[in-house]
């Protein structure tokens, strides 16, 4: 029988390898993999700060403020941590969930930060992962939100 990982009902995806990483179900808080350059090339090494791997990991599911104790209940695939690990990447469009209107390419760096995606859970009930794009002003029905973007 297949054991899953904790992450295949959040992500509503099956577990596996990942590029010949057998499939091995991992202790969440043995993954400490350097994620530095992952961080600045999403643009998010100013808006975090000093994380590790299994902490980037649970941001970008959705789950926040966990206790130590609850962390060492998840275990997770190679599949799941490369996909919200350091092998995640953006989609090219806004992600906030106000954004009516055609997807367009996002041309800014400005990034989802760890409490606007709280926010945006809280809010909309959506997990929108951190390092998502987003444009700094949105039209919806003629009127204009501005989204904080000094929260760096």
């Amino acid at each position: 029988m297949e054991s899953k990982c904790s992450f295949s009902e959040l992500r509503k995806s099956s577990c596996g390898d990942f590029r010949g990483c057998p499939f091995v179900v991992k202790n969440l808080l043995e993954c400490k993999d350097d994620i530095e350059s992952h961080l600045r090339s999403c643009h998010l090494s100013k808006l975090i700060g000093n994380v590790e791997e299994h902490d980037l990991i649970l941001m970008r599911a959705g789950k926040f403020d966990l206790s130590t104790h609850q962390w060492e209940c998840y275990s997770i695939c190679p599949k799941h941590r490369y996909n919200l690990g350091r092998n995640w990447r953006p989609l090219r469009t806004c992600q906030y969930p106000l954004h009516s209107g055609a997807r367009k390419k996002l041309k800014n760096r400005d990034v989802v930060n760890v409490q606007m995606s709280k926010n945006i859970q809280t809010i909309f009930g959506v997990t929108v992962p951190i390092g998502s794009g987003k444009r700094t002003t949105l039209n919806i029905s003629n009127s204009q939100i501005i989204i904080n973007t000094n929260s760096r």
